[in-house]
């Protein structure tokens, strides 16, 4: 799921705030994180962020607009790009349950403009580096806490003692309840082994939730994006696609291996073209179980971490994304 850019500009939304001065170097930046935080400040954010998925939820995109100052609405098409962007974050978060997951809290010094950097803790959490576009800056994440997380971020600055909105992103956080690092994790051992399926399927997991929002990076995100590419290579150059298996009568023909989650378990989906007509469901299980153990010889430890491969057939190749594709599908358990 690709990241969503809701907006970025500065949104009009007041909260009138009293905290305690804070000192900082001229061109520094003062960072702190959840409890760390003035506990009254965390309750009034909370407030605005509750405010402000409702507001999305509702899927009004002249309501949202209304959070702007006026002047800032029309400039460099912002109201375009946040009407145009609108109906997918809206369905993204539609009926989503949000909780907070983080805060941070950034004081910076006056002049400068390095940016505001937020080092991780663990291997698992997140680097930040957010623009400086304002000496005070807050920034809230909220996630769904479902088998399939979204991470809800929100930029806050600190104008005229109030809290204005300066930018929201949608993104993928967790597939299966693991982010990319843990996918990556898994994924490492299988191409230390030579089975790139498996490595590949855990792969695209990993990339698919991996860039949450543009300001958010795993330390690991390097070794993510080169191991991805280094299993993309060796992979084209192992297997050529279409593979027909003239072994078996029928000659079907694997067009493609894609993941399938039962659960959390990953289970190989293979999609091939069978000159067996689709109506002829008994054929069919007995084409996929005589492909079975030739896949499995064939693409190594693709059946790791499962118990089934998926056969789906086709009677022709499914080529066009726009078109719907009749096909049938038989569940093989294998040893």
């Amino acid at each position: 799921m690709k990241t969503v850019v809701l907006l970025i500009g500065l949104t009009l939304f007041f909260l009138a705030m009293s905290c305690s001065p804070v000192s900082v170097k001229p061109g520094y930046c003062l960072a702190k994180e959840n409890e760390e935080i003035e506990s009254s400040l965390r309750q009034d954010i909370h407030a605005l962020n509750y405010n402000i998925i409702d507001v999305m939820q509702k899927g009004n995109p002249d309501e949202f607009l209304g959070y702007f100052a006026s002047g800032l609405s029309d400039e460099q098409g912002l109201r375009k790009q946040i009407i145009n962007n609108f109906p997918e974050t809206a369905g993204l978060m539609a009926e989503k349950e949000f909780e907070q997951y983080q805060d941070y809290h950034c004081v910076c010094g006056g002049g400068g403009n390095l940016p505001c950097i937020i080092l991780p803790k663990t291997d698992y959490d997140f680097q930040i580096s957010i623009q400086r576009v304002n000496d005070e800056i807050f920034l809230s994440l909220l996630d769904t806490r479902e088998l399939n997380q979204l991470l809800l971020s929100i930029i806050y600055v600190k104008q005229d003692d109030n809290w204005k909105v300066y930018q929201v992103h949608v993104g993928s956080f967790k597939i299966a309840e693991k982010n990319a690092v843990q996918w990556y994790e898994e994924a490492f051992p299988y191409y230390s082994q030579g089975y790139l399926i498996p490595a590949i399927f855990r792969l695209q997991m990993a990339n698919s939730c991996l860039n949450p929002a543009p300001f958010l990076k795993y330390q690991k995100e390097g070794e993510i994006v080169a191991l991805t590419e280094k299993v993309k290579i060796e992979a084209k150059g192992k297997y050529s696609f279409p593979i027909q298996l003239s072994d078996i009568e029928s000659n079907p023909v694997i067009y493609n291996i894609k993941p399938q989650f039962v659960q959390q378990d990953i289970i190989p989906v293979v999609w091939y073209i069978t000159s067996i007509k689709l109506e002829d469901v008994n054929s069919l299980k007995g084409e996929a179980n005589l492909m079975s153990p030739i896949v499995q010889q064939m693409f190594p430890g693709i059946t790791e971490g499962t118990k089934y491969i998926v056969f789906k057939a086709f009677s022709e190749p499914p080529t066009d994304p726009n078109k719907i594709y009749t096909s049938y599908g038989t569940v093989v358990e294998v040893n």
